[in-house]
C-alpha cells in the first residue's frame, strides 16, 4: 500500500485504472498490435487467392482475368487435341525404339554394327597386307645392301689390281 501522502494526491481507485491502462498499452504494442498485423496481411492473401480464384472483371486500363474453373474448363478442351498429338509422338517412339536397338537384323542398329563387322574384316585384311608388304621391302632392302657390298667388293678388286688382270 502506498503512504498516505500519495493517497491524498491520488486515489488508490485512479492508480489502479492507471495501472490497467498502462498494462493495456504494453500488451496492445508488444503482442497484439504485431498479431493483428500479422493477420490482416494473412487475410489479404486469403482475399487475393479467393479473387484470383473467381477472376476478376474488367477494369480501366486492365483486361478481365478469368477465374481458377474458366481456365481448367479451356484446358480440358485442349484434351482431345493432346491426346492426337501424343498418339502420334508415341507411335514416332516406338519406330525410333525399333531403330535404335538390336532386333534380328531388322534395326538401324544392326545394319550398322553389320557395317561395323564389315569395316574391321576389311581392315583386319588390310592389316595382313601391311605386313606382306613391309617383309618384302625388308627383303628388298636386305637384297639391295648385299648388292652394294658385293658392288663395293669388286671395286676394291678393280683398285687393287692394274687394269687387264681381272678376269
Amino acid at each position: 500500500m502506498p503512504p498516505g501522502y500519495v493517497l491524498q494526491w491520488l486515489p488508490l481507485e485512479l492508480m489502479g485504472v492507471v495501472a490497467a491502462m498502462a498494462a493495456g498499452i504494453w500488451l496492445w504494442r508488444s503482442a497484439l498490435s504485431p498479431a493483428l498485423k500479422r493477420a490482416r496481411a494473412v487475410w489479404r492473401q486469403i482475399e487475393e487467392f479467393l479473387e484470383s480464384w473467381q477472376g476478376r472483371p474488367a477494369r480501366p486500363g486492365y483486361p478481365a482475368e478469368p477465374g481458377i474453373p474458366e481456365r481448367v474448363a479451356g484446358i480440358e478442351g485442349l484434351v482431345p487435341g493432346w491426346t492426337t498429338a501424343l498418339s502420334e509422338h508415341t507411335e514416332a517412339i516406338k519406330e525410333i525404339r525399333y531403330h535404335i536397338q538390336p532386333n534380328r537384323d531388322g534395326s538401324a542398329h544392326d545394319a550398322l554394327v553389320r557395317k561395323i563387322d564389315a569395316m574391321g574384316e576389311h581392315l583386319a585384311r588390310l592389316a595382313d597386307a601391311q605386313l606382306i608388304v613391309s617383309g618384302t621391302i625388308d627383303r628388298i632392302e636386305q637384297d639391295k645392301r648385299a648388292a652394294h657390298g658385293e658392288i663395293l667388293q669388286r671395286l676394291r678388286r678393280v683398285e687393287h689390281h692394274p687394269a687387264g688382270e681381272e678376269s
